[in-house]
């Protein structure tokens, strides 16, 4: 839209422009105006602009009463007010990158220094919200959640970060009997006493999808050890973690912040390392010993996730060979995952993980001595207290689609404190790669026909983490 105003000479006229800082506090709600000044054969023009803006030191973000995961995502990412200011007085003016991009708004007083009648053009049109490649204010997540703690005397969270939750996801229990499993009665050579655990071990994967493990022979000293090396690793500087980046979901050695920073328009409060480790192991060549260390623990829990796999086809009445041969485990694909919680300074708002299930079959997790872990059961939110030198096990979507829906994922989430990092490092195991995952054929006649569509692991996996993660999003994909 052109609007053209006349200016009689030693007229003045005040014109209000919005500015991009209130385009991105009203989230996008109110627009900034692209605009320019046009120039004349006869006479001088004189304009006087006053911009009036945040404190320098400010970091501008949407206002979070205008914020809402379902309808009104965040659409602009903080970024300081002087940062913001030298970047655009730095570079060459276009109408995306502007001088109405400074500042919030400004009072523009225009007259004429003639006694001629000369009209000004003045273009107006509504500015676009930034473009992601070239206007917008870097990426929070871009670098990672430890460096930004580290690099700032933080109070409050970046918008982009706040995670919206309803009330009852706010209700958490405390004191739920969450199951126990003892691995050394799973390997026991009398039968009774396996008999009953295996028992145990199923009521476990249909009424929980999680349970604890004990007795399980990974030594204490090995546990944490791997943990102190995983430390080490988000310990090292921003250029050497750099060197492991990662740029596709099955790059063998990946790390980075959130889940996936390219999709996501609220990231969590995470930093990660992924590793694959089996068939074909890999491992970051630093920090110094980190390689061996993590050879070990991880074949280790690999002999962990066997015995209770099992134990598992046992008790959906299959042979406890079954899930080792149909799933190809010889060549069964394992990652190692570290994840990084630094403190947060609103821990309220913030989520460490969203809630979601995994892919895979079982997840075998170890955590520093801060808590954090909860997961959905009946519809409640329970915190998991970890019993000393236990594995947390969860149920991941493929026994779910092998079980023909017998058995239950679980659902759970990664809270964060304002006091400690917590440090947790999950082992996923899943079938081979190749493997297409269907319900078994046992565990289907006319009454329980098949409830998921086959689909190869691979395929499977990378869909999951190309994509926001929200609970069950993947898995119900394929429900038939």
């Amino acid at each position: 839209m052109q609007i053209i105003l006349s200016v009689m000479s030693l007229f003045m006229t005040l014109n209000f422009h919005v500015y991009r800082f209130i385009l991105i506090l009203s989230n996008g709600k109110y627009k900034s105006v692209v605009h320019r000044a046009v120039v004349n054969d006869k006479c001088t023009r004189i304009s006087i602009a006053v911009t009036h803006g945040p404190s320098l030191e400010a970091v501008v973000t949407p206002a979070l009463e205008l914020i809402d995961n379902e309808n009104h995502p965040v659409e602009y990412r903080g970024m300081k007010y002087e940062n913001y200011l030298e970047k655009q007085q730095s570079n060459n003016i276009n109408c995306r990158i502007s001088m109405v991009d400074v500042a919030c708004m400004y009072y523009v007083l225009a007259f004429n220094n003639t006694k001629q009648r000369v009209p000004t053009i003045i273009s107006m049109a509504s500015a676009a919200p930034f473009s992601l490649d070239s206007d917008l204010p870097p990426k929070t997540g871009s670098s990672n959640i430890k460096h930004l703690v580290q690099s700032s005397t933080l109070t409050s969270i970046p918008s982009n970060y706040v995670f919206s939750t309803s009330k009852s996801d706010e209700q958490v229990l405390l004191d739920e009997h969450i199951p126990s499993i003892d691995l050394s009665l799973l390997t026991s050579p009398y039968p009774d006493q396996r008999f009953k655990i295996v028992k145990q071990l199923g009521e476990a994967c249909r009424d929980w999808g999680f349970f604890m493990v004990i007795n399980h022979g990974v030594p204490e000293s090995l546990m944490q050890g791997m943990l102190d090396a995983c430390q080490s690793f988000f310990d090292l500087t921003e250029e050497e973690k750099l060197e492991f980046a990662g740029k596709h979901v099955l790059d063998p050695i990946r790390c980075g912040t959130s889940f996936n920073a390219s999709e996501e328009k609220v990231f969590f409060w995470r930093d990660f390392l992924k590793v694959f480790v089996h068939p074909e192991f890999h491992a970051p060549s630093k920090p110094v010993g980190f390689r061996d260390i993590s050879l070990e623990y991880c074949k280790r829990t690999r002999e962990v996730a066997a015995e209770l796999l099992k134990g598992i086809s046992e008790s959906l009445g299959l042979e406890e060979c079954y899930i080792n041969k149909t799933l190809e485990l010889d060549s069964g694909f394992q990652i190692l995952t570290v994840n990084l919680y630094p403190p947060c300074p609103q821990p309220e708002l913030a989520m460490g993980m969203p809630p979601h299930s995994d892919h895979g079959l079982l997840t075998l997790l170890i955590q520093n001595e801060i808590g954090g872990l909860q997961l959905k059961h009946k519809g409640k939110w329970i915190h998991v207290n970890a019993l000393p030198n236990s594995f947390l096990v969860n149920t991941a979507d493929h026994i779910e689609i092998l079980s023909n829906g017998n058995y239950k994922s679980v659902v759970h989430r990664a809270v964060v404190n304002d006091k400690c990092t917590r440090i947790s490092l999950a082992v996923t195991h899943g079938p081979s790669l190749e493997t297409v995952v269907t319900p078994a054929s046992e565990l289907i006649d006319n009454e329980s026909p098949a409830a998921y569509r086959g689909m190869k692991y691979k395929d499977y996996l990378e869909l999951q983490q190309s994509n926001n993660l929200h609970d069950k999003s993947c898995l119900d994909r394929i429900r038939v």
